[in-house]
């Protein structure tokens, strides 16, 4: 028995030493494993020092180990899906030309090359004296300064600064374009401008400001266009005015920030803003603002604190005769679609047709006047108009829904400038979400005539259509066919055919369901023949859109047609 004992217990101890040896070598295979996936996935090509050509999305991504130079008289260009991943504390600097423009689906994106990044981990990009460039689609993130500019002039646009202690800064003498762009987060400030003249157009300043001394724009001795541009959720001031700045300030949206605008030893021309529900409105000390036509309300600490006599105080009344002071700023509620989220403007809105006359910001206008604020209302087709169209003799329109519809009123003139004359009503269907073809037979024989609808609402509140231009006598010129795949998802052709024997302007875009324009297809001359485009459901700043009902309308020389189309994501 004792025997048996002694050789079960050396059984025992292979079995054991057997299975400790399993164990190891199954360690052993998961160490080289683990190292072959971490060595796959690790794989970067690596960048220092001078560099020209192309940097390919194939050899993506990049690591800068050490400082970068596009230098004087060579160019690099950089395609969509680049991931260019920087050290800490390394620069990238151009002296000569940088091209890096992609696409809203393949975007270049310059980040830390840390595993967890933070604000700051890498320098920047720096363009200086004597360079050129072009950044379209590109994501700028993790930088001590996203962008710094001197002396030139680059054109930035559809891009997006996150996560930076500034955002860029505009230096001495320079004067880039910087338009519908995205800056978020950037924790002391989106742009710093001090003694530079650029182009600000069109960008969404979100969250910055928020850990730092700076505002969200700064103009130190700047004499920058900050022109329709969305202010929401910042810290700080929106835009800050020191040391002899001379900002033309037009068109924006602040809303919901600390200050909206601080004034100190400044002259900036504010006009057309509409500044709502932040801690203080316009702030300025020691300084001579011009501050006209804007809408200030509800600012909790105050619309107008130290500005110029008068500003602010209500004894008069605008060209829409709402109650405003002697400079034709109003404080009303400006009646946002969605006070905490969409900040377009209702059809109720006292901002519209309420700015400057004289369109000092130059931004495309719809109505008499520009309205006050980022957006301009759309006051054309009504959204439930999905066609209006001179066909056989006939004026023809479509509605796909009708809410509160008392009718159409048809109005007609010689010439496209006007006046038009009334010639006849439509009744409409009230409220109904089904389709609906109107067609109305003006009573003229041969000629070319301009028409437009006024589609009256049953409070008496109205819109007009576009207009078209009818041609007696001659055959239609063009045909529209449904897009397809519809639904779609991501992305749907548009077909259509233009017929005649010489070129024509043509239009294609696409709105939303408001009415409001979404992107643009195309507006060029073309020559008869079939055409098919393809969009992918982003706007026209690179965007993607929520799913939802879209119209497509083809406009050839004056006349329009409108289709629907859905998209599901």
């Amino acid at each position: 028995m004792v025997g048996c004992g002694v050789a079960h217990l050396k059984f025992l101890n292979v079995l054991f030493r057997s299975e400790n040896l399993i164990i190891k070598g199954i360690r052993i295979i998961f160490l080289i494993l683990l190292t072959y996936l971490f060595s796959f996935n690790s794989q970067a090509t690596e960048l220092r020092g001078a560099i020209s050509g192309t940097l390919t999305k194939a050899n993506s991504p990049y690591v800068v180990t050490a400082d970068l130079f596009v230098v004087s008289g060579q160019s690099l260009t950089i395609e969509g899906g680049v991931v260019i991943k920087f050290n800490s504390n390394v620069s990238f600097f151009i002296d000569g030309q940088l091209i890096a423009e992609a696409t809203p689906n393949d975007s270049i994106s310059f980040t830390s090359n840390n595993a967890r990044p933070n604000v700051g981990d890498w320098n920047g990009l720096s363009f200086r004296t004597g360079s050129a460039g072009s950044l379209k689609y590109v994501v700028v993130e993790y930088a001590a300064t996203g962008i710094e500019i001197t002396g030139v002039s680059p054109t930035i646009s559809n891009s997006t600064f996150r996560h930076n202690n500034n955002g860029m800064d505009c230096l001495t003498s320079s004067s880039p374009v910087i338009q519908n762009n995205h800056f978020d987060q950037n924790i002391n400030s989106a742009i710093r401008c001090i003694s530079s003249t650029p182009t600000i157009k069109g960008n969404h300043f979100k969250g910055n400001s928020t850990d730092g001394f700076e505002s969200v724009i700064l103009c130190n001795n700047s004499s920058a266009l900050i022109v329709q541009n969305l202010f929401q959720n910042n810290g700080n001031s929106a835009i800050d005015c020191t040391n002899n700045a001379r900002p033309k300030i037009y068109n924006n949206t602040i809303v919901n920030n600390n200050f909206a605008i601080t004034i100190t030893d400044s002259s900036p021309l504010i006009k057309n803003n509409i500044i709502v529900n932040n801690t203080q409105g316009v702030v300025a000390d020691n300084s001579q603002p011009v501050i006209a036509y804007n809408d200030v309300w509800s600012n909790s600490g105050g619309n107008f604190v130290g500005t110029p006599t008068g500003v602010g105080v209500i004894n008069t009344t605008n060209a829409n005769g709402d109650p405003s002071d002697a400079f034709f700023n109003i404080t009303l509620n400006p009646d946002f679609v969605n006070p905490g989220s969409d900040f377009e403007l209702k059809s109720t809105s006292p901002c519209i047709d309420a700015g400057d006359p004289a369109n000092p910001g130059s931004v495309i206008i719809t109505g008499s006047a520009p309205d006050m604020g980022a957006f301009e209302f759309n006051t054309t087709v009504p959204v439930e108009l999905s066609s209006f169209q001179f066909v056989e003799g006939k004026l023809r329109w479509v509605t796909v829904s009708e809410t509160n519809n008392f009718g159409f009123e048809i109005q007609r003139s010689t010439d496209k400038a006007g006046p038009f004359e009334v010639i006849g009503f439509v009744r409409g269907f009230g409220t109904t979400t089904e389709k609906h073809v109107y067609e109305f037979k003006d009573n003229v024989k041969a000629g070319i005539f301009y028409y437009r609808l006024k589609q009256i609402d049953l409070d008496g509140s109205w819109t007009l259509s576009e207009i078209i231009k009818a041609v007696y006598h001659l055959p239609e010129r063009f045909l529209l066919e449904q897009n397809y795949p519809n639904p779609f998802n991501p992305e749907t052709a548009i077909v259509f055919h233009i017929g005649g024997t010489s070129q024509v302007m043509v239009s294609l875009s696409i709105y939303n369901s408001r009415g409001q324009k979404v992107a643009d297809l195309l507006n060029e001359l073309v020559k008869p023949g079939s055409f098919k485009l393809r969009w992918n459901g982003v706007d026209n700043g690179g965007r993607p859109v929520a799913s939802g009902i879209y119209y497509y309308r083809l406009r050839v020389d004056d006349q329009v047609i409108t289709r629907r189309m859905i998209l599901s994501r």
